[in-house]
């Protein structure tokens, strides 16, 4: 299974250091999420999105937590598919309708230079409102680890 979704643009980040660039990549994605230092070493990591949409009103996203290392990014988790919305477009309760989505937690490391533990909890909710927000009292607990299949 492929996680990383490739939305087949020829996006570049271009990370820089005051006017020195540090790293100049491929970027598989559309989204930073978030930037943070996590383990502590006084460099940011990026928390990466992207999404892809296909037949049938479907909309799948992945997440993958990356590093620069030697001017390249180095992946530190794939999460692979965080959501995933079937048939949401359009009629928000339409038969068969369904939004699944996920919480990424992390408990840091008390160790500096080593990377917190993950864990990807999975929900199932009502189909975003027109403004592309879920609603979090529409959600359900159903697994963690990986998305659930169908």
């Amino acid at each position: 299974m492929q996680t990383r979704i490739d939305i087949g643009n020829d996006a570049r980040l271009v990370v820089f250091s005051g006017e020195r660039v540090v790293v100049n990549a491929q970027f598989y994605g559309h989204t930073i999420l978030k930037t943070t230092d996590l383990n502590g070493d006084g460099v940011d990591e990026f928390l990466l999105y992207s999404g892809a949409t296909g037949a049938g009103g479907e909309l799948s996203s992945s997440a993958e937590l990356v590093e620069v290392k030697g001017r390249r990014f180095r992946t530190i988790k794939n999460f692979g598919e965080v959501e995933h919305q079937f048939r949401c477009f359009g009629e928000e309760d339409a038969p068969g309708s369904e939004n699944i989505t996920s919480i990424i937690y992390y408990i840091p490391s008390k160790v500096k230079g080593t990377f917190p533990r993950f864990r990807v909890d999975f929900y199932r909710c009502k189909c975003p409102d027109e403004f592309d927000m879920t609603n979090p009292q529409t959600c359900k607990y159903v697994q963690s680890g990986k998305i659930p299949e169908e």
